[in-house]
């Protein structure tokens, strides 16, 4: 649809109408005395071809990329925060945490970079947080049991700058400090993704995993552990761990099941911001229309304010409306909901009251089979919860028809 605009006034003996006398639709306002203004006209000049082969190739790309489900941790902001998920990780570290499951996380961690034949069970663990080194850093996470010393150094999003040889060195003069000391220290960098070390100077001493490893440990071990975990803190360990998992993904910029939809809309990125323009000339010709049928009903029912908008979301949203508020005497007087609304979308035309709330629109029904004014279809519709009153699947009505469909039916629910 492409759109032109008329400056003039064309007079026409016929009733107010939208016209097709000239092979395309026109729009007429009605100024009085049988004299039509143009509003303007919508000459179809679609390459339909150009659009079906766009179609055509969407239905032959992929479509089997599942929508990630947002986790409470995303939710609050914080995942991305090391600090935070160290916080989170040290508390299922602590063996004996009010969560139930014991040494899961640090057998699972133990595992991922050593044999587990070093671990015993019921092992007594200290946690830290922020644990002070020689040379004025942190590390995020030391854990002392009785057979280890853990290092951890833990990455979510930035790269490993940190200097590991302190962190090392440092630990190591907390083992000298007690000459019968014989644990093992074990250092770790866990990483949301390998490409957090990649690019930088590994340390010899260290153990590079990343989560994917490590909490498929986690998960291998968790059915040895269900018995006597808290309830509620499986339900956080799922959601961490889905965390975790959604991080990673969102890491992997550009990754193969991408690829297809990049290389779809690269290609064919002219025609589709052709066809969005389209929609959006259609979504004018649609508001137009209605304010059309707003102008001719307005002296016929005591000049009563109806306010036009228009959803343009998306094509299943592809409406313009008109609607009148309801006033509380109105409301208080009769079960009629909130508003009355005249809608014009894809299908053709829709006149629906707006009940509000789901317990309304069974009232509103009510009312209106107790004062034999039919109804559509029996079936509240969407989340306004619409009582539909009229629709008519015919794009080619008339504004006057439709005017006075509308007039016709607020008479009879506002009687």
């Amino acid at each position: 649809w492409q759109k032109y605009e008329f400056k003039k006034t064309s007079i026409l003996p016929a009733d107010y109408k939208l016209s097709n006398e000239n092979g395309y639709p026109e729009l007429f306002e009605n100024v009085g005395r049988s004299k039509y203004k143009c509003l303007g006209y919508i000459k179809s000049n679609l390459d339909q071809n150009k659009f079906n082969e766009l179609f055509k190739k969407f239905s032959n790309y992929p479509h089997n990329i599942k929508n990630t489900l947002q986790t409470f941790l995303e939710v609050t902001r914080y995942p991305h925060y090391e600090k935070v998920s160290s916080n989170i990780l040290a508390y299922f570290l602590n063996a004996s945490g009010q969560h139930g499951m014991k040494d899961l996380f640090l057998k699972s961690l133990v595992e991922t970079v050593i044999d587990n034949q070093y671990l015993t069970d019921n092992m007594e663990t200290q946690v830290i947080t922020e644990y002070p080194t020689l040379k004025g850093g942190r590390i995020d996470i030391l854990i002392e049991t009785d057979l280890f010393l853990i290092i951890i150094e833990n990455k979510i999003n930035a790269p490993v700058y940190n200097n590991l040889e302190d962190y090392y060195i440092t630990i190591e003069e907390v083992k000298k400090e007690n000459i019968e000391n014989t644990k093992t220290i074990i250092p770790i960098v866990l990483s949301i993704n390998e490409d957090n070390y990649l690019n930088t100077e590994k340390s010899s001493e260290f153990y590079y995993i990343t989560y994917e490893k490590f909490l498929s440990r986690v998960k291998a071990n968790l059915g040895d552990y269900i018995d006597t975990a808290n309830s509620e803190w499986l339900i956080f360990l799922r959601n961490f761990i889905n965390t975790m998992q959604n991080l990673r993904e969102e890491g992997k910029m550009g990754h193969d099941e991408h690829n297809d939809r990049i290389d779809f809309f690269d290609k064919n990125e002219t025609v589709i911001r052709e066809l969005i323009e389209e929609h959006k000339i259609l979504m004018e010709f649609f508001k137009k229309e209605v304010g059309a049928v707003v102008r001719e009903i307005g002296d016929r029912l005591n000049q009563r304010t109806f306010k036009i908008y228009s959803s343009n979301i998306g094509l299943k949203d592809s409406i313009a409306s008109a609607y009148y508020t309801f006033s509380r005497e109105e409301s208080a007087e009769k079960n009629i909901g909130k508003a009355y609304e005249i809608v014009r979308c894809l299908k053709g035309w829709e006149i629906l009251l707006n009940a509000g709330t789901k317990n309304s629109a069974v009232i509103v029904k009510a009312w209106l089979s107790e004062n034999k004014i039919p109804i559509e279809s029996e079936e509240i519709v969407g989340y306004e919860h619409y009582v539909p009153l009229w629709s008519c699947k015919d794009n080619g009505l008339n504004v006057k028809e439709v005017a006075d469909k509308a007039v016709s039916l607020f008479n009879m629910v506002s009687k």
